[in-house]
């Protein structure tokens, strides 16, 4: 049986305590090796503006690290839909066990 490992809702709270350091560690999750545009894939000729948006000089298209995820239109911070994922998970593993 495989051995499954998880953190506790303190380590999640002290990995991501706010909506910015959220956004930083999920960019750095979706993009290791910088930012890419979702419509023309491309990363090298990205624009950085504010709040954690890009702009592609090459499609003229902003975006986000909520692009095309199911948190594109939400204006829940980010920290609160993890953590919200988190719990729905863990509920869920401990119901399975």
């Amino acid at each position: 049986m495989a051995e499954h490992t998880t953190i506790s809702v303190f380590e999640l709270f002290d990995m991501i305590p706010d909506a910015e350091s959220t956004r930083l560690y999920l960019e750095g999750r979706l993009w290791p090796n910088g930012p890419v545009c979702p419509v023309c894939a491309k990363g090298d000729r990205l624009t950085v503006r504010k709040d954690g948006f890009y702009r592609c000089n090459a499609c003229r298209e902003d975006f986000t690290v909520r692009t095309g995820t199911i948190f594109e239109r939400s204006h829940i911070p980010l920290n609160k839909c993890i953590y919200t994922m988190y719990l729905i998970r863990r509920r869920r593993f401990r119901q399975s066990r």
